[in-house]
């Protein structure tokens, strides 16, 4: 909490819901955002050349502080044998090299592998290009797993952190006495131990 207040009070920032935040960015009313890199792809479709983007590190609060690595799954779902060799062969083709050559050349979003990284024809050209998209692999050293929130209310407990910030970001609550009621609200919707 102690970081969101320094940026609300030193940095002065705004509270903007995403849609506002990115069309402000574009128009270039915005100078900092905090995106995924699969908004790349549509940050330079949007701001056109207009004026310079620069990616960087993710800002993480220590040395042994890690960035959790969001993440894409592919899952079958088919019982009938043909489906499932139908959908097996389009999950290779989208995890493999091509597919993460098209991902990355429409989104921007990390690849699930480094092998078109490494090949000319794929995204090696892309990358020397298009540096911003570099900032994926000069972060993998803090990169860890996801973490999900046990039991049933998982999602609930995500909404419930995410709405105590928006309080303290519209200035509704003040940062310490909203971490107190956050983790309260957090541990009244996690599994009980038997």
């Amino acid at each position: 909490m102690g970081a969101l207040k320094t940026m609300l009070e030193v940095g002065r920032m705004p509270d903007l819901r995403a849609a506002t935040a990115f069309s402000d960015y574009f128009a270039g009313r915005l100078g900092i955002t905090m995106q995924s890199t699969a908004q790349l792809g549509r940050f330079n479709r949007e701001i056109g050349g207009r004026f310079q983007t620069v990616c960087g590190r993710f800002p993480i609060p220590g040395p042994s502080a890690r960035l959790p690595a969001g993440g894409n799954v592919a899952m079958m779902f088919a019982r009938d044998a043909q489906k499932q060799r139908a959908a097996w062969e389009f999950i290779k083709f989208a995890t493999g090299p091509e597919g993460a050559t098209m991902m990355v050349n429409h989104t921007g979003y990390m690849p699930a592998t480094t092998i078109p990284a490494q090949r000319e024809e794929m995204l090696g050209r892309f990358y020397r290009e298009n540096p911003n998209h570099m900032v994926t692999f000069r972060q993998q050293d803090v990169i860890t797993g996801w973490y999900a929130f046990p039991g049933q209310n998982a999602l609930r407990i995500t909404d419930v952190i995410q709405d105590h910030l928006q309080s303290v970001v519209a200035r509704r609550a003040e940062p310490e006495a909203t971490l107190v009621k956050m983790a309260a609200d957090v541990q009244a919707l996690l599994p009980r131990r038997s």
